[in-house]
């Protein structure tokens, strides 16, 4: 057992093609925002109904730059509060909290690991101004009824589709819905060039803020700060990186959707006693990885002990951010769906690198859920 080869959580796969456009980036001396930056932020517009997008150096650097605009633009107001659901990583929490807003925390269903409008109903008060929708590991939230709900009460939608590039709801790409969207292009996700992200708006003027607040408040003149900024820039390698994945994204997305069906279709073959994450209507995933949820704590011991084992990288699922001492001040209210996914979740390895008899490891791996 200790022989076999290390299944890893993630492997991207880089081709010689995706090395020779960063090669030829760096040989032509592009390091830092370039015109590759450009020709990257053209492409995701044309995949994303051509909605503006502004490339950002990381997922939770989109998700700054769209609380910071929001405040500029003067769509939110300091201590505004934010809806943000338990069951999803820490950033969309930690960026609002970090520019001066107040958050709530949604609870999720236990079936696609996502909030209904039902459950944004029950945490919304009359102090609430905007929703985060999270789509969780490749799935789409339920957007039609969702957006359908913000509207009826006038918020602001921000979508953070960091897990989730390529999934479809209703035939219409995610990230292209709410009034900011935010990707992230980190080495797990299905379009991964190490770091970086994106902001998409369809609304032209916030993306000009957005472009200002990626580079110091300033636009074309040098060293005339127009807004307080950051520096969010993504590197010209990066998106040259970037623009030659994207080249073969529509490959990339289907080997993933392939692998993620050969696998559920193994683990109902063999009756395992786990739980798969349900999509929601009419969605069409990008998955980057293979979720599970097992029948108590025990089960969730064993089969993560018997990982280590088998030298294969699995994770936890996220923990809802009112069980950790950091969040206490903000006395988050109990949600106790997230609470139990968090306690006997796992996420598997997901990705085009894996070959049938990792495939077949891996469901070996799930049979150990079994008493």
């Amino acid at each position: 057992m200790h022989n076999l080869s290390p299944i890893h959580f993630a492997s991207p796969c880089t081709s010689e093609n995706d090395i020779e456009a960063v090669s030829d980036t760096l040989r032509k001396g592009h390091l830092s925002f370039g015109p590759e930056v450009a020709q990257f932020e053209a492409a995701l517009s044309h995949m994303h109904h051509n909605h503006a997008v502004i490339a950002m150096s990381s997922g939770t650097s989109a998700l700054h730059a769209i609380f910071l605009a929001a405040l500029e633009k003067k769509l939110l107001q300091p201590g505004d509060e934010v809806l943000i659901p338990a069951f999803t990583f820490g950033a969309p929490l930690n960026m609002a909290l970090m520019t001066g807003l107040t958050v709530r925390q949604v609870d999720v269903s236990p079936h696609t690991f996502m909030p209904t409008a039902e459950l944004y109903e029950r945490a919304h008060t009359k102090k609430t101004k905007a929703i985060v929708i999270v789509h969780v590991y490749g799935h789409s939230a339920p957007l039609p009824e969702l957006l359908a709900w913000a509207r009826q009460h006038k918020l602001l939608v921000i979508e953070d589709a960091a897990e989730a590039f390529g999934a479809q709801s209703g035939g219409k790409c995610v990230g292209t819905m709410g009034d900011f969207s935010a990707f992230s292009f980190q080495s797990t996700k299905a379009l991964s060039i190490g770091e970086g992200g994106a902001v998409v708006t369809p609304h032209p003027e916030y993306a000009e803020t957005l472009q200002l607040l990626r580079s110091h408040g300033m636009g074309v003149e040098k060293y005339f700060h127009h807004l307080l900024g950051q520096n969010f820039r993504l590197t010209s390698y990066q998106a040259a990186l970037g623009l030659s994945k994207l080249n073969n994204f529509a490959s990339t997305a289907l080997g993933l959707q392939q692998r993620y069906l050969r696998m559920k279709d193994m683990v109902q073959d063999r009756a395992l006693p786990i739980r798969l994450q349900e999509a929601n209507p009419n969605t069409l995933p990008v998955p980057w990885g293979f979720p599970i949820v097992l029948a108590n704590v025990k089960a969730w011991a064993r089969l993560s002990a018997q990982a280590q084992t088998a030298a294969i990288e699995i994770r936890p699922f996220f923990r809802p951010f009112s069980s950790m001492p950091l969040y206490r001040a903000l006395d988050l209210a109990p949600c106790p769906v997230a609470e139990q996914l968090s306690e006997t979740g796992l996420v598997l390895p997901l990705h085009n690198s894996l070959s049938e008899d990792d495939l077949q490891r891996l469901v070996d791996l799930m049979a150990h859920a079994r008493p």
